[in-house]
C-alpha cells in the first residue's frame, strides 16, 4: 500500500476511542452511540483493518478504551452514561 492510496474501515457510530494492543495484531474501536467496541484485525504487511467479528455491547455510552497489557486477553471502558 502507498501512502497515495486510501484505505477504509467502517465502524459503529460516533468513534471516541482506539486501543491497539501490543502485539499490534488488534485494534478496539470505541461506538459511543452505538454502545458497541468493534475490534478489528491489523494486517502487518498493509496495516489495513478488518472487522474481526460482530461489535460486542458495552453498555451505555462508552468513552476511552484501554487493553490488558501484556496478556491483551481484556479490554476496559470508562463511560458517559448509565450505571458501570
Amino acid at each position: 500500500m502507498s501512502l497515495n492510496t486510501p484505505s477504509q474501515a467502517s465502524t459503529g457510530t460516533s468513534l471516541t476511542s482506539v486501543a491497539v494492543d501490543l502485539s499490534g495484531k488488534f485494534a478496539h474501536i470505541v461506538n459511543r452511540q452505538d454502545d458497541t467496541i468493534s475490534i478489528y484485525n491489523i494486517d502487518a504487511g498493509t496495516g489495513l483493518l478488518a472487522l474481526f467479528g460482530v461489535p460486542v455491547s458495552a453498555g451505555a455510552q462508552p468513552f476511552h478504551i484501554i487493553t490488558d497489557c501484556p496478556a491483551n486477553s481484556l479490554a476496559w471502558t470508562t463511560k458517559t452514561a448509565g450505571t458501570f
